[in-house]
């Protein structure tokens, strides 16, 4: 029978444990979970400028005060649907951001 996916329901099962968490057969399960640990990639995380500028205003940000009637205004008016962004001022501000001013 062809089930249109390369024959899928013909492949045999993995029968060896080879799915990482699982010993091969006959192995105990610690000598499994040491194998997948020594064969872990190592992950390297970069951030780009802009992250950096946003880490560290918000770094910055942390001990300035907040206006909590002005946010709480700004909150009720998108709820209720009746925000209204200015694109213009919302585009000029990102771009003094960019260019570090």
């Amino acid at each position: 029978m062809n089930n249109g996916i390369k024959n899928l329901l013909q492949m045999e099962p993995r029968r060896n444990g080879a799915l990482p968490g699982n010993p091969p057969a006959g192995k105990p399960a610690e000598a499994g979970r040491e194998a997948v640990a020594r064969e872990a990639p190592q992950e390297k995380v970069t951030l780009t400028e802009a992250a950096r500028k946003i880490a560290d205003l918000s770094n910055k940000a942390g001990g300035v005060p907040m206006d909590e009637a002005r946010v709480r205004q700004i909150r009720e008016s998108i709820e209720n649907g009746s925000y209204q962004p200015d694109p213009v001022a919302i585009a000029k501000a990102l771009m003094r951001f960019e260019q570090g001013g």
